[in-house]
């Protein structure tokens, strides 16, 4: 049976084809009415063409290399792959998106790496992180550049022997082989791996499409000069290439970060080795390099590692500004650094800088008004916040909502599902949507997750059901479902924070459902439950600190605080909720805590509050639940009251006007 007589193999490739600009990580192109070519990198200029399309499946190339006509993304992707077999480009395009190969035959040494996919992209849109080949070795190359130094005198005020140290070279006619700023100009090369450098112009008066390219990278951001940290004297860390040879011309030993973005692998790296050398935090003198340095003295401190932070650069920005403006005095300058000064200038009257001339710090929503309000704007960044309550309250479902309109405002949202597979949850999302518009028009069908898994739409549903497909690709464009092993283990959850960071830049807020399907580490000595759980609990207060972000964690409550009003001392198979937790949120039925002037007659009306709730929500309609604040390092202790619709995975805010009075609930509930 050939390829296109499998049912599920068209529906993929059709898919797979209807996606061809996500899957390819396509960029607008200088015109705004095309993309950037992937493989010459034709369109980047301000007023470029690249690829066109008059069908968003099929491309051509208009640049000067024409790389292909009317080419659908399997074959893009064999031009960027180098293989002319289908087999290995549908491959390729499943891994990129995904979705599960029907083929079923993959080659197992595929030389490129994936990224994962949003859950919009998941769903048929959204966006996926682009492919990255392996870094090739560009030793022959910078030998070559190395060679034709002399031929430039764009030093930046760097002596010879130190830039023949670090192999620095020049390039008169230089091309980014990744197709950004393509114009040839000549270059100063500085390489920081075997297959990475920084490629910087030469040139003056640039114009400003060329100053945008000025400072170029290929190939995989690395640390520059890491060997500096293996002696046992100072060692600055600076922020780029540049400034680190700045330091080292002037006698002394530097690392450069490459960018603030490296600061997380930096701490890595330094935490693994342990160096004997004094490490001086010495990074540009703006927000981006303060707040970066602040991140790395807390973090190095925190693992014992001592740290100074100083900028003996007279006055300027960074070290090379310092180096052109005078080069004697900056080696004074930084021959004057004292960690033991440095160290007194760490106390608690020296370093205070008052919160008013920082940044201000913006609590992240939920898109809840009424929970918002309770917390004073949102969760805090940097906050572990537990959210619990009884099996069927809806924790998971909260969870899911508030990560999806958090994505949906533009954050980078990583949610972990212990519990449920991806395409459930994709599900839920759909189905939530769904509601949502049914209720803000007052009318229409609403879907719930099994009509969604099982297929089960009527045919005169399809087009509004497609519509709320169309609202979430869109939605869940930042939003990123991990499932499986990658989210079973807090190491796990660590590293795949840590590269999404580093593939977008972008430090997103966690979400995890939920705290007790979290396994031990590998070679954790046997413990009981509790013991497992609050080892969790102290790892993810210090994921959250270390990348100042929430994290959102979903808990059960003890089976025997069930029948109890809830609070922080339910939290199921933990003594560290209430210390390690920085916000605790629980979920009881509206009337729940009322205390009960005959103690006797609690199970059964309890029983009865909770037998409505049940035949309600079944029903399709909402039960009313209510949210306590048990805990808050800035809140105020309180509670709202949310509409909660089981069967389609909502929250509502609950409308004053309407909202039941207190006393007539039960009756309301019972139906009466």
């Amino acid at each position: 049976m050939g390829y296109g007589d499998d049912a599920r193999f068209a529906g993929t490739r059709d898919l797979l084809l209807h996606r061809a600009v996500d899957i390819l990580g396509l960029e607008r192109d200088g015109s705004g009415r095309g993309w950037v070519c992937p493989v010459c990198g034709s369109g980047s200029g301000p007023h470029g063409t690249g690829l066109t399309s008059d069908d968003g499946i099929h491309f051509s190339c208009w640049g000067n290399g024409s790389c292909f006509k009317r080419a659908d993304v399997f074959r893009i992707l064999g031009v960027l792959h180098g293989t002319s077999s289908f087999r290995e480009q549908f491959a390729i395009a499943c891994r990129i998106a995904g979705v599960d190969d029907p083929i079923g035959e993959r080659r197992k040494d595929l030389s490129f790496s994936t990224g994962r996919t949003s859950a919009g992209a998941d769903m048929a849109g959204g966006m996926a992180e682009r492919v990255v080949p392996e870094d090739r070795d560009l030793s022959s190359y910078f030998r070559e550049c190395e060679a034709r130094l002399q031929d430039t005198d764009y030093h930046r005020g760097i002596r010879l022997p130190t830039l023949r140290r670090f192999h620095v070279g020049f390039d008169p006619s230089w091309t980014n082989p990744k197709g950004k700023g393509t114009y040839r100009s000549p270059r100063l090369i500085v390489p920081t791996g075997k297959g990475s450098y920084l490629a910087r112009d030469t040139r003056s008066g640039l114009d400003e499409v060329q100053a945008r390219y000025a400072k170029q990278k290929v190939g995989r951001t690395e640390l520059f000069n890491l060997e500096a940290l293996d002696g046992d004297g100072i060692v600055f860390l600076v922020e780029g290439e540049i400034d680190a040879l700045s330091v080292e011309d002037c006698g002394f030993h530097a690392v450069g970060l490459g960018s603030t973005a490296m600061a997380r692998r930096f701490c890595e790296h330094v935490e693994r080795r342990r160096p004997a050398c004094r490490i001086v935090l010495a990074l540009d003198d703006d927000e981006s390099g303060r707040n970066a340095s602040a991140s790395i003295r807390e973090r190095l401190e925190g693992a014992g590692i001592s740290c100074f932070e100083s900028h003996p650069f007279l006055g300027c920005k960074d070290a090379n500004e310092a180096l052109v403006k005078d080069r004697e005095a900056l080696a004074a300058s930084l021959a004057s650094v004292d960690p033991e000064k440095a160290y007194l200038a760490s106390s608690a009257g020296a370093s205070y800088v008052s919160p008013l001339s920082r940044p201000r710090t913006m609590p992240v929503p939920t898109g809840s008004k009424a929970l918002d309000g309770l917390l004073g704007g949102g969760f805090i960044p940097s906050d572990l916040v537990l959210v619990g309550g009884m099996t069927g309250l809806g924790k998971t479902t909260l969870l899911l909502q508030m990560a999806s309109r958090m994505a949906w405002t533009g954050r980078d949202v990583l949610f972990f599902s212990l519990e449920m597979p991806a395409m459930q949850v994709h599900a839920k999302n759909v189905s939530r949507i769904s509601m949502e518009r049914r209720l803000a028009k007052g009318e229409g069908p609403a879907f719930t997750a099994k009509d969604i898994i099982l297929s089960e739409i009527r045919e005169e549903d399809m087009a509004v059901f497609r519509a709320c497909e169309e609202e979430y690709r869109s939605q869940g464009s930042r939003l990123f479902i991990r499932t499986g092993a990658e989210a079973s283990r807090v190491s796990g959850i660590k590293a795949a924070v840590g590269r999404h960071e580093d593939a977008t830049g972008k430090v997103p807020v966690v979400f995890i459902d939920y705290l007790q399907h979290i396994l031990p580490e590998p070679g954790a000595r046997p413990g009981d439950q509790r013991q497992a759980t609050d080892t969790a609990l102290l790892a993810l207060h210090a994921l959250a600190k270390e990348h100042d972000t929430p994290v959102i964690v979903a808990s059960s409550i003890a089976r025997d605080a069930y029948m109890s009003p809830i609070s922080i001392s339910c939290f199921k198979e933990t003594g560290l909720a209430e210390f390690e937790a920085d916000c605790a949120i629980g979920l009881e039925l509206d009337g729940w805590d009322w205390a009960d002037k005959d103690a006797t007659q609690r199970p059964a009306r309890l029983s009865k509050l909770m037998s409505s709730y049940r035949k309600g929500t079944e029903e399709g309609g909402s039960g009313r639940i209510r949210l306590k604040l048990l805990k808050s390092r800035l809140g105020t202790p309180g509670d709202v009251l949310l509409d909660f619709w089981a069967k389609y995975g909502l929250f509502t805010d609950v409308p004053v006007a309407g909202a039941i009075p207190a006393d007539g609930y039960l009756d309301a509930y019972a139906g009466n």
